[in-house]
């Protein structure tokens, strides 16, 4: 009879453990800054809708190199419909170049834009911003997105941080890693 009882008791001891394991490795999981694992995708941001985006790794590229002055374009991606890790629920929604400039001296970072005309213009991302509640620059996910897309191009390309330390936790995450 306390054999019986013995066998139950490690039964449910390794089923807690087994079960212990799998949340830590789903946890790490989802932790990850990298698309499926993936390296050559770094994630940059998210609305909390099922959409994540990524830029590209292996597409950046810098289009000037002048320091203090830079330029750096990269491919970014939207998934949507879904969680990295489950492809059978994900799908692309926009994938396009971005382009970035970079002031390294006056600690000054630009995205490009387009106006209603599509005349292409600098637009200058104030920090300033992200320590405000993103106030006065579109919704506070877009401000971050493109201050993390900034600030990884930068790492990418350079493996340094543009700002002192990173800004955004996103980078903070990415500079880890090439540490």
């Amino acid at each position: 009879m306390w054999k019986k009882m013995i066998w139950k008791k490690v039964g449910m001891v390794l089923a807690i453990v087994s079960a212990l394991c799998m949340m830590g490795a789903m946890m790490v999981f989802a932790n990850s800054i990298y698309l499926n694992g993936d390296r050559n995708f770094v994630e940059v941001g998210g609305s909390g809708t099922n959409n994540t985006n990524y830029i590209d790794i292996t597409s950046v590229n810098v289009h000037e190199y002048n320091p203090p002055y830079y330029i750096i374009a990269f491919n970014r991606i939207n998934w949507i419909c879904g969680v990295p890790g489950r492809e059978d629920r994900i799908s692309w929604r926009y994938s396009g170049t971005e382009r970035y400039r970079y002031d390294y001296d006056a600690q000054k970072m630009y995205i490009e834009r387009k106006d209603e005309n599509g005349t292409t213009y600098w637009f200058y991302l104030d920090p300033s911003y992200l320590r405000n509640g993103c106030q006065g620059f579109g919704p506070p996910a877009y401000v971050w997105w493109n201050f993390a897309q900034g600030e990884i191009a930068f790492m990418a390309a350079y493996h340094m941080s543009f700002f002192k330390t990173p800004v955004t936790n996103y980078a903070k995450r990415y500079w880890q890693t090439l540490q």
